[in-house]
C-alpha cells in the first residue's frame, strides 16, 4: 500500500474516492438528523418511557445541542476573522 500511495495518480484517486465515500455517508447521516432528533424529544416527553430511555434521550439531546453550538460559534469566529483579515488587505 505504501508504495501505491506514492503514486500520484493513485493517492489522487484514492483521496477522491475518500472524500465521495464521506459525502455520502454525510448525505445519509444528514437525512436522518431531524427523524432522530424527533424521535428523541418523543422520548423525553412520554411519561410511557422509562426513566433510564428518558434521561439518555435528554442528555443525547443536551449533548448534540452543546455541539452545535460550539460548531456554530466557531464558524461564526471564522466568519468574522475572515471579514477582518478581508477589510485589513483591501
Amino acid at each position: 500500500m505504501r508504495e501505491y500511495i506514492k503514486d500520484p495518480e493513485f493517492s489522487a484517486a484514492y483521496k477522491q474516492a475518500a472524500a465521495e465515500l464521506l459525502n455520502s455517508a454525510t448525505m445519509q447521516l444528514r437525512q436522518n438528523l431531524t427523524a432522530a432528533i424527533d424521535r428523541l424529544g418523543q422520548i423525553v416527553t412520554d411519561d410511557t418511557e422509562a426513566s433510564p430511555a428518558q434521561i439518555s434521550a435528554a442528555r443525547t439531546l443536551l449533548d448534540f445541542n452543546l455541539k452545535f453550538t460550539e460548531l456554530t460559534d466557531v464558524l461564526d469566529r471564522l466568519t468574522e476573522l475572515e471579514r477582518w483579515k478581508d477589510e485589513s488587505n483591501g
